[in-house]
This record gives C-alpha cells, structure tokens and sequence, in this order.
C-alpha cells in the first residue's frame, strides 16, 4: 500500500463507541488518520466490513 495523501478520504466501519462514533457506524475519514485508527483498532477499512454494516443497517430500521 503507497503513503496515503491528505487529500484522500477512506471509508470506514466504526468498530466500538469511540471518538470516531458508535459502533457499526460508517464515515469517513482523511486516509492518514483512518490508516491510524485502524491500527489502534478503532475502525476497519476492509469493504466486507463496511458491506456487513450497510446490509444490516436497513433492516434494522424497518423493524424500528
């Protein structure tokens, strides 16, 4: 993987409530601080990650 830019943004699953947001929330952050937070642990970039979340998310709603 090359150095990330500033300018580049990555899409994120937010794994546990945290200064990010609350768990399984999905955002975005600049691509040095997401490559940081994932390596604390705090979000997963991986697309399967981010899928799951956005699959269940829907239902969720609908039986809300």
């Amino acid at each position: 993987m090359s150095k990330p830019t500033k300018d580049e943004t990555v899409v994120c699953a937010v794994r546990m409530d945290c200064i990010y947001g609350k768990h399984d929330d999905v955002i975005e952050l600049p691509a040095p601080e997401a490559m940081a937070a994932e390596q604390a642990g705090f979000v997963d970039s991986h697309p399967n990650a981010i899928a799951a979340i956005r699959e269940q998310k829907p239902t969720e709603q609908q039986t809300s």
